[in-house]
C-alpha cells in the first residue's frame, strides 16, 4: 500500500470508529428526551437537548467527511 492509501484507510477506520459510539450515545440521548418530555425545573430537559443537538452535528460532518474520503479512494482506485 502506498503512503498515501495507508493515510486513506487510516482516516476511513477513524471515521468509522468514532461514528459508532456517536450513534450509541445520540440513540441513547434520544431515548431520554422522549422519557422526559414532562417539564423538567433542574434544566435537565434543556441541557439533554443541547448534547442531542452536538452529536447530531458531529455525526453529520462525520457522515460528510466519511462520504468524501470513499470518493477520494474511488479516484485513487480508477487512477493508473
Amino acid at each position: 500500500m502506498t503512503k498515501n492509501r495507508d493515510s486513506f484507510e487510516n482516516h476511513l477506520k477513524f471515521t468509522h470508529d468514532i461514528s459508532s459510539p456517536l450513534m450509541v450515545a445520540s440513540g441513547n440521548i434520544e431515548a431520554l428526551l422522549s422519557e422526559k418530555a414532562k417539564p423538567n425545573p433542574s434544566g435537565d430537559l434543556e441541557r439533554l437537548k443541547k448534547v442531542k443537538t452536538a452529536l447530531d452535528k458531529i455525526t453529520q460532518l462525520l457522515k460528510e467527511h466519511r462520504a468524501e474520503l470513499k470518493a477520494m479512494g474511488e479516484m485513487d482506485k480508477s487512477e493508473p
